[in-house]
């Protein structure tokens, strides 16, 4: 029984350990399978568009930031973290809050000041 905290803490510092390891395992795989199929398709001599890409295994397509979405989501946090602090968890947690809730403000404000014009 004297052992006991001692494995539960050893556990505790093992498993994040032991899921970094599987992650990036796991995309270390991914991202060298889709480099070897990239170069036979290249010593082939084939032609590389984005259909061909996408049907590469392990390939990623890039999305785009969408700004106002991600500071409507900071200022939520933000809006939750204040309440909660004021609810009764104390003045940090509310000044958390409104510090995550000006993050996503400025956000918002970026995604408003740089918006593409309609075409």
């Amino acid at each position: 029984m004297s052992f006991f905290p001692f494995i539960i803490a050893l556990c505790g510092i093992a498993m994040p350990v032991a899921i970094l390891y599987i992650i990036f395992t796991y995309t270390n795989k991914s991202e060298q399978r889709f480099h070897d199929t990239m170069q036979k398709l290249v010593e082939s001599g084939q032609e590389l568009d984005e259909s061909v890409l996408a049907g590469i295994p392990g390939y990623k397509s890039v999305l785009p930031r969408d700004d106002m979405r991600n500071g409507i989501n900071t200022v939520g946090v933000g809006l939750g973290l204040s309440l909660l602090g004021l609810v009764g968890l104390g003045d940090v947690i509310f000044g958390v809050g409104l510090l995550v809730g000006c993050i996503g403000g400025a956000l918002i404000a970026n995604a408003y000041l740089n918006r593409k014009p309609a075409e």
